[in-house]
């Protein structure tokens, strides 16, 4: 009998088998069934997982050795075969000199045929075979031979994959270690930390409502100032006279009650916001409530040449927050009018079959393109588009609007069709 010698690289070789923690370990099924594999694909009655440690080799799996774990390395093929890079095959035991007298030739299990494949990892390191025996002499088929490098592949990436499950349950242990160090240290400042988030959450939920308010009073105030500017300015270059400024002073009136208005029903949003009020929902006349708006409009519309129709039918009743109604209403007025010049701003009202009111305010204005209506509800994007007549606005009216239309149940929508108008619509769910 020829004992193999130890690879060059042993001390190496031994150290990476041991880093795997797999020696002396529990059956597996995986392994369990590459050996099964491997004793039906090359026809032999013995197949096995060695691996060959310091001075045994040590089975991971076997099929016809009666459940032996080990033996010593002295006699092992397997010692013999983790010399070759591949697969090493022994046609008859008995004719070759290495083995001829091997105990384990001569004695159970009998091998007359061995062919082994090493187990090479990916640092070089061969540390042990996929191996069938037979007791009687053969050779494998090439397809038998391709198999079981093939299957030898699969031990080694089995062990890889092992060593990397051990690795990561190892890191998640110190995980959870450092994480238990951390709650506790986190539970001794708890509540100071949550008493910090919660100021944060004031001040941010504070910050923005305080923007969104001086962004709408710049956006909606803008307009009915800008006409009794246009009036006053006219008069003062006498561009009319005494008697049609007198003529005007109703309107004049009726702009700033407009604009006192307006500031009222921002003040209640901005309480709202602030504060987080409910809104105070009631039965509201929608057709006389939208007349009455009008009446507010009507000389921003006119300036622009703009006609203002109401279609919405004298006995329809919604149930809303009467300023948040209007703050929606008079939005959508004033953009539609702020796109549109010598046309028609229509306010149209339909029930809908799931209980909500749908309320439309229809422009025959320059409209606006798909990107434009892509781009018009997203917060991110704070887009505001010029109006005919250089009208600027903040871009956040219309996300105003979409909340007061969300808090009612509903939501707020566009259609348009550049060159021809545009669609503004919002729903107004059933009351709950």
């Amino acid at each position: 009998m020829i004992i193999a010698q130890r690879p060059p690289n042993e001390k190496s070789r031994l150290d990476s088998l041991h880093k795997y923690h797999i020696l002396d370990t529990s059956a597996e099924q995986s392994f369990n069934e590459i050996v099964q594999l491997a004793s039906c694909v090359c026809q032999t009655p013995i197949a096995t997982v060695t691996l060959v440690d310091d001075e045994r080799q040590w089975f991971k799996a076997e099929v016809g050795l009666n459940g032996t774990k080990e033996t010593p390395r002295d006699p092992a093929f397997c010692a013999h075969a983790i010399l070759h890079e591949e697969l090493m095959e022994v046609p008859n035991a008995l004719g070759d000199e290495r083995f001829h007298d091997n105990p384990l030739v001569e004695g159970a299990p009998k091998i007359r045929f061995y062919a082994g494949m090493p187990l090479t990892m990916g640092d070089g390191s061969r540390l042990g075979t996929l191996c069938v025996i037979d007791r009687v002499p053969r050779h494998l088929t090439d397809d038998q031979k391709s198999c079981l490098r093939i299957l030898a592949k699969r031990v080694v990436n089995l062990l890889e994959l092992r060593l990397t499950v051990s690795e990561l349950n190892q890191a998640v242990m110190t995980i959870k270690e450092q994480k238990a160090a951390l709650q506790s240290l986190l539970q001794m400042n708890n509540r100071a930390l949550h008493t910090i988030e919660e100021q944060k959450a004031i001040l941010q939920k504070t910050n923005e409502a305080g923007t969104r308010l001086l962004s709408v009073i710049g956006h909606d105030l803008k307009s009915p100032l800008a006409t009794l500017i246009t009036l006053m300015d006219s008069y003062a270059l006498q561009d009319m006279t005494s008697g049609e400024f007198m003529e005007w002073v109703g309107k004049l009136r009726d702009n700033v009650d407009y604009a006192y208005n307006l500031l009222n029903d921002l003040l209640t949003w901005a309480s709202e916001q602030f504060e987080g009020q409910v809104l105070a929902r009631e039965n509201l006349h929608l057709a006389a409530l939208i007349e009455g708006e009008f009446k507010n409009v009507r000389p921003l519309a006119e300036k622009k040449g703009n006609r203002l129709v109401n279609r919405v039918a004298l006995d329809a009743v919604v149930n809303a927050d009467p300023r948040a109604l209007l703050f929606i209403i008079r939005n959508l007025q004033l953009n539609a009018n702020k796109f549109t010049e010598k046309g028609t701003i229509t306010l149209e009202a339909q029930p809908q079959s799931d209980g909500q009111t749908r309320i439309s305010v229809v422009d025959t204005g320059v409209g606006l393109t798909p990107q434009q209506l892509e781009r018009l509800f997203d917060p991110a994007a704070r887009c505001s588009t010029v109006g005919t007549q250089g009208e600027k606005g903040s871009g956040l009216g219309l996300r105003v609007c979409s909340e007061f239309a969300q808090k009612h149940g509903g939501s707020l929508g566009a259609e348009s069709t550049p060159g021809k108008g545009s669609r503004f619509y919002f729903t107004l769910g059933p009351r709950k």
